[in-house]
């Protein structure tokens, strides 16, 4: 089975395998500035003031296939992503669990939408820790379909929403 990749260090599902992958990151020394850390929730209380239209707020899934899989360092299958009207986003990987507070599953990334008209901005990803992405998107029915209009990074971000058609499930 494949993991994610934090830095150099495995994300693990349970709890033992947390606690050491916590203790290979905080106990390995050197300085703050030499240690990679996963990208941290921006959506807070401050980013209340954000939204997204009403049409993009629920829960949709889609397929990770064996090579976007491969290229972000995780198992093939459904991606969950819950988009809330405040514009908070939960990227909830194969083997995570939906229906937990994207904060309490290691297979979760939080993250922050915002969008207006026909278009998404998408913030920091575990992988993608830089500048905000661009991309387009429709609704059609039940199919959400998006499209990068402006993305710098290689990572998880394009491979999850470059191309990607979603199916709401609520």
């Amino acid at each position: 089975m494949m993991r994610r990749w934090l830095s150099v260090v495995p994300v693990r599902k349970s709890a033992a395998g947390a606690v050491v992958a916590l203790g290979a990151l905080v106990g390995c020394g050197g300085s703050a500035d030499s240690t990679t850390q996963k990208a941290t929730p921006v959506a807070t209380k401050a980013s209340a003031a954000v939204s997204v239209p009403e049409a993009l707020v629920g829960t949709w899934s889609s397929r990770l296939a064996s090579h976007g899989a491969a290229v972000i360092g995780s198992d093939p299958g459904t991606v969950i992503i819950k988009i809330s009207a405040d514009g908070t986003l939960g990227i909830y990987y194969p083997g995570s669990n939906s229906a937990n507070a994207c904060v309490s599953d290691p297979e979760c990334d939080p993250g922050e939408i915002k969008g207006g008209g026909a278009r998404l901005t998408i913030g920091a990803t575990t992988m993608c820790s830089g500048d905000e992405a661009q991309y387009s998107f429709r609704i059609v029915g039940d199919k959400l379909t998006t499209k990068s209009v402006k993305e710098d990074c290689v990572g998880d971000r394009p491979v999850l929403f470059d191309g990607a058609t979603w199916q709401r499930q609520t």
